[in-house]
């Protein structure tokens, strides 16, 4: 079965590379097709995520153990992981293009982060797992609100259910025009206790789907766990490599 589902995970690649993703990452050399190819690199990635290792030394170990005569060209760990880098922008293509076939916290608690958001839009399905449709990354800073309106911004016709940091009157005006219902949990007003009511019971239930969706993506890719990424496009391709792993998971 891995053996498979190694040769499943390359197949998608090389398509999608070949096709549109060659273009994001252009060498304008001699070495314009490594003895180690780009798609090698990201489908090693890919796999190893499924198969649970997380950090990148322990894909290629777990590739040298297991698979040692598939990557006769496999480079050293250090190599490995500034390929994986260089690939950042045509990582975050993959991923788009992944979840397109899939059709089969913050400012608001005034608290102070470092680090990086990772802004999701999924689509419910009745008693299986919300399916991605989208993403955005963010500073930790910025506002979930801030971070939603250019993820958003060519979607039409269908009803959302977020959670109190999206209450805006004049962006769920904006999104009415495009034909799209804005729920979320009524805000109490200043000094007011917070009683229940049906539309914050209605809005929890659901976003339950999608809560869990977010747990079973950390379990699954550890993508919480991003502490020792040192570069802009690391981070890029720590993202990007685990909603891909999400997207072929499913």
């Amino acid at each position: 079965m891995k053996t498979l589902y190694l040769i499943q995970v390359n197949c998608a690649v090389c398509q999608h590379y070949d096709s549109i993703l060659s273009a994001e990452n252009q060498r304008l050399s001699n070495n314009s097709r490594p003895k180690f190819s780009d798609e090698e690199c990201i489908a090693i990635y890919l796999f190893g995520i499924a198969e649970g290792k997380f950090e990148q030394k322990a894909i290629c170990q777990f590739i040298l153990d297991y698979f040692p005569g598939w990557f006769p060209a496999l480079p050293s760990y250090q190599k490995f992981s500034y390929r994986i880098n260089r690939l950042a922008r045509a990582l975050l293509g993959l991923c788009s293009l992944l979840m397109l076939e899939m059709e089969i916290d913050c400012d608001s608690k005034n608290m102070w982060y470092y680090g990086t958001k990772v802004h999701v839009l999924a689509r419910k399905q009745l008693g299986k797992m919300p399916v991605l449709r989208g993403f955005e990354v963010s500073p930790a800073a910025c506002h979930d609100l801030t971070a939603a309106k250019p993820m958003l911004f060519e979607c039409r016709n269908f009803d959302l259910a977020a959670d109190k940091a999206y209450c805006d009157a004049a962006w769920r005006e904006e999104l009415a025009l495009r034909g799209i219902r804005l729920f979320t949990p009524r805000k109490a007003a200043k000094g007011e206790s917070g009683g229940c009511d049906c539309t914050s019971t209605f809005v929890a239930a659901e976003r339950q789907p999608v809560e869990s969706l977010f747990n079973w993506i950390n379990e699954k890719t550890r993508i919480e766990s991003a502490s020792k990424v040192r570069s802009l496009d690391g981070l890029v391709a720590f993202i990007a490599l685990r909603l891909a792993a999400v997207a072929l998971l499913v």
